[in-house]
């Protein structure tokens, strides 16, 4: 609630800055998904040399997204 009324009580630009600072939170957490998803990737590429990293990360996406529905399911 502070953050919109912090916004809003801006002399000029009040809107681009708004959007400019959702845009950086938005890539700070694509940014955040991508190193979370390296570091599961790497030892298992690294351990077993045949599998390919392709693979990996289809199988980490899939089971990360199969844990997330608990997140969003009531």
């Amino acid at each position: 609630v502070a953050f919109p009324m912090a916004i809003s009580l801006l002399p000029a630009f009040n809107a681009l800055i708004a959007v400019i600072f959702f845009v950086m939170v938005l890539t700070l957490a694509l940014d955040s998904a991508f190193s979370l998803m390296e570091s599961f990737v790497s030892p298992i590429v690294d351990r077993y040399k045949k599998v390919s990293t392709k693979k990996v990360v289809l199988v980490i996406t899939i089971i990360a997204a199969l844990f997330s529905t608990f997140f969003t399911a009531s």
